[in-house]
């Protein structure tokens, strides 16, 4: 071995040297080889990205399959109706979609609004008292839309100031015969549980299969469809001016959402109305089973005044009459119609319990000036103008709520005596007797002897 061979620093296991360009320049060079792929990079991802967000905002906007804002035919009518237009063809609308969309679509919630069952749509702006109102009533309208249909004024995060609530004999049947499978009941539970604090259990919506809808490739197709052809064919909801409002074949949702009804059945005659309300007695479907108001509904109608009045609302009950075919009906054979003659009071039970005014009532004969022949539609529809003789509008309502003034000091006559000899008459003084301890009936002393 050669003693004068130096070995590398280290010894023998020393490692050789990492390889390094030889001198700046190299370096610089491979420093701008890498800075050019990520400029490449950045350039494709800005290329891409107006087409990305492009396709976001037209599956949002667009929305052919109504995922973020409803049906496109009910988002037009929605829109209509909050231009101040009337659309025909109410008969054929979804209304608790309908609903849903004009109050998301609303800059705020009126002041005054009405639920309730299609009992409540005679009542407009004129009859309401105010112009800052709406109407939210439905088209068998049950106990979950009564309550369920809150939950979207909340969601909104915009709540009147006044509530006309139109409450149906057949909604504190706890058989479920007077509801409805179009009712919203997860809208439903989700304010019992919300709202009232209620152990019900509701689903919540899924905002990741939104997600996914936003940036899906096969929804912008299909949106894209939609807005180049689709849209042009389809039919759309119409307006109604003039001489149509008046002479229309279907029926008319008017801007304040109270409905107008078809011309034939504007022009019927009193025994056409007559005939109608005899046809209907013979069911009375929504009452069937109905022999006592449900204890829960009750309670839980109670639990949602007092949760609306907790919110500074001022609430008004409205019980609107049935034609006096019907009332009669129910007066004659007691024994099936015993829950819808029993509502009335426990609803009267409930308003007092709650300090809230009760305007109206199921029986027509107690109701001054309310006249079998004009001011009925069927046996459960009055008109707009019946509607006037009970209810004095938002502001003498509210007036009287703070004078003090009960609305059955000036509204309502009492003809417990009258309906005591109605029964005797129909169905024998025993009968009589007993139904006077249900209903209660209020009789004079020289009445009784």
């Amino acid at each position: 071995m050669n003693t004068n061979e130096k070995l590398p620093q280290g010894g023998r296991h020393a490692k050789p040297a990492t390889a390094q360009p030889a001198d700046g320049h190299a370096r610089f060079a491979f420093f701008l080889q890498h800075l050019g792929w990520g400029a490449r990079m950045l350039l494709a991802v800005a290329a891409i990205s107006p087409i990305f967000f492009f396709m976001v905002w037209f599956n949002y906007t667009v929305d052919c399959s109504g995922l973020f804002h409803g049906d496109v035919y009910t988002r037009e009518i929605a829109a209509m109706l909050l231009a101040g237009q009337n659309v025909d063809g109410y008969e054929t609308m979804d209304e608790r979609s309908l609903t849903k969309l004009t109050i998301e679509q609303m800059d705020a919630v009126p002041s005054t609004v009405a639920l309730g069952s299609s009992r409540v749509m005679q009542m407009t702006r004129d009859v309401a008292g105010t112009e800052d109102f709406y109407n939210f009533g439905m088209t068998g309208g049950d106990f979950y839309d009564l309550l369920g249909t809150f939950e979207l004024f909340e969601e909104k995060g915009s709540l009147p100031q006044n509530v006309i609530l139109c409450i149906d004999p057949w909604l504190l049947n706890g058989t479920g015969s007077g509801d409805t499978s179009r009712s919203d009941r997860n809208l439903y539970q989700q304010f019992l549980s919300e709202r009232l604090g209620e152990d019900v259990p509701y689903t919540v919506k899924d905002e990741n299969a939104l997600w996914k809808a936003l940036v899906s490739p096969s929804y912008f197709q299909g949106n894209w469809k939609y807005w180049r052809h689709d849209r042009r064919t389809q039919a759309m909801p119409q307006a109604v001016l003039g001489a149509d409002y008046d002479n229309s074949p279907t029926e008319i949702k008017n801007c304040d959402g109270s409905v107008h009804y078809t011309a034939a059945m504007l022009s019927q005659t009193p025994e056409q109305t007559a005939q109608y309300a005899l046809d209907m007695a013979g069911t009375y479907a929504w009452c069937d089973g109905f022999t006592e108001p449900d204890a829960e509904r009750v309670r839980l109608l109670k639990e949602y005044i007092a949760y609306m009045q907790d919110k500074g609302i001022h609430v008004y009950i409205l019980l609107t009459p049935m034609h006096p075919i019907m009332y009669e009906y129910a007066l004659t054979y007691p024994d099936d119609n015993i829950g819808f003659l029993r509502s009335e009071d426990a609803i009267r039970t409930i308003a007092a319990e709650t300090n809230v005014p009760v305007y109206g009532s199921y029986n027509p004969h107690i109701l001054p000036g309310v006249d079998a022949g004009t001011d009925f539609y069927d046996g459960v529809h009055c008109t707009s103008e019946c509607l006037k003789k009970f209810w004095p509008g938002i502001e003498q309502a509210r007036a009287d709520e703070a004078a003090g003034i009960a609305p059955s000091a000036a509204l309502l006559n009492t003809v417990d005596n009258d309906i005591y000899a109605e029964l005797t008459l129909r169905c024998g003084a025993e009968k009589a007797d007993e139904m006077a301890a249900l209903l209660p009936l209020e009789r004079t002393a020289a009445a009784a002897a």
